[in-house]
């Protein structure tokens, strides 16, 4: 009887021992279901959210030093929590996922009311931030994730993180100011936000415009816009970054110009020269510039305004979330629709931290797993992530994060919206 009572003991205590870790695990969670895709110190291994991060966690340890992996810390819950919309408990995941390279994950649950956010730091020593184009023009469309494989293809595979950029038109025109490589790549009627990335690497944050003028021969007229569909009486600047060719109808005019002459004139869809621009023009436009003659002087003169003029890049979008470290929500003055001022809705941001390194971040919202942030919500929970100068992006169903190569968030779509620009983090 002893030894029976004996063996029995040994086994209930080997049980106990064997699932202590699994009651330990689920005592410490906020919530059990695995469909809420939250972070927990002991994950559910049944939960499919859970064992994707633990797929990426192991890569990443193959990857980075086991002095590194011990940095891998929770913080404390953001103060979006005191939002009386937003209840605790709110948690963040943090890890150096390489050097010089922080992801962040933030989640929140409680009585139905679900927040999920994403975010990647990049040290602005060791990457760089970059638009791009969507298929390399403008008008063009491809998902982030396309836009992300493509700027690997030609650049070695440098590229660690993507988001979506500017607005866009049905068009596929970008809204908003935006310089490429040091040329105009899109423009916008409204003083708006934007990020300009300098020639040291640096960032600056703020409102700015666009300005331009076109002289040929004797006559001046101003820009309507470039590279973006030409309308009634308007001039349009098209250049390299709008593709081979205007692709305008028959009913204007159109002047190419090479090395400050023009040197050809066309009806419509011109030839867009690889070093050079078409002055696109119709109605009243027309007109004026009616007695132009090949071999004419072209003068084109382009003002961002400082120090914009001298930034390397630029992404408009707006409005302003952060400024100095504090919330700075400027949507009334950039004069946004309520449709992006109005509500919880997926968004997207980009901005800089204390020590300038560069911070793009996604919240998802319109489903089940997370309800979105309205823009001061959204300005608060990337303070919370670390930015003191930070705008939005294009958000909605455009919303997507991209981390070395995978899709991080979920896109309220159900799938990936193409969208006519990203912004890629690189390495130098």
């Amino acid at each position: 009887m002893k030894k029976s009572m004996k063996k029995s003991l040994t086994v209930a205590i080997s049980l106990a021992i064997f699932f202590l870790p699994n009651l330990v695990s689920a005592e410490a969670s906020v919530n059990t279901n695995p469909n809420e895709r939250i972070f927990f110190k002991h994950p559910d291994p049944q939960a499919e959210f859970s064992a994707k991060m633990q797929r990426r966690s192991n890569r990443a340890r193959k990857k980075i030093s086991p002095d590194i992996i011990e940095k891998i810390k929770k913080i404390e819950p953001p103060n979006i929590q005191n939002s009386p919309e937003i209840e605790t408990p709110s948690e963040f995941w943090e890890m150096e996922i390489a050097p010089g390279l922080i992801e962040k994950i933030y989640t929140h649950s409680a009585r139905g009311d679900r927040v999920k956010a994403y975010c990647l730091i990049a040290d602005h020593d060791r990457y760089e931030l970059t638009p791009m184009l969507a298929l390399g023009k403008v008008q063009g469309r491809a998902t982030v994730s396309d836009m992300y494989r493509d700027f690997n293809a030609w650049s070695d595979n440098s590229a660690v993180g993507a988001i979506n950029a500017s607005y866009f038109a049905v068009t596929g025109d970008l809204i908003g100011v935006t310089k490429i490589d040091g040329l105009a790549a899109g423009t916008t009627y409204f003083e708006r936000s934007a990020i300009g990335i300098m020639p040291d690497g640096t960032a600056v944050f703020g409102k700015n415009y666009y300005d331009g003028h076109v002289t040929l021969g004797n006559m001046t007229l101003p820009v309507s816009g470039v590279n973006h569909e030409r309308s009634d009486n308007n001039l349009i600047i098209y250049n390299r970054w709008f593709g081979e060719s205007t692709r305008t109808n028959e009913f204007g005019l159109e002047f190419v110009v090479e090395n400050g002459y023009v040197t050809a004139i066309n009806q419509n869809n011109s030839r867009i020269p690889a070093d050079g621009i078409v002055v696109s023009v119709h109605g009243t436009a027309k007109d004026a510039f009616m007695n132009v003659k090949i071999g004419d002087r072209a003068i084109i003169s382009e003002d961002f305004g400082n120090p914009w003029n001298d930034a390397i890049h630029i992404v408009g979008a707006g409005p302003r979330l952060v400024s100095s470290g504090m919330v700075y929500v400027t949507a009334d003055e950039e004069e946004f629709p309520s449709d992006i001022q109005i509500g919880r809705a997926p968004r997207s941001a980009v901005g800089v931290t204390s020590d300038g390194d560069f911070l793009i971040a996604v919240v998802d919202g319109r489903q089940s797993l997370s309800r979105g942030c309205t823009l001061t919500e959204w300005a608060q929970l990337l303070i919370d992530f670390g930015a003191v100068d930070a705008i939005n992006l294009d958000g909605g169903g455009s919303s997507a994060l991209v981390i070395n190569g995978e899709l991080m968030n979920s896109p309220s779509d159900g799938s990936e919206r193409p969208v006519g620009s990203s912004i890629i983090i690189s390495r130098k």
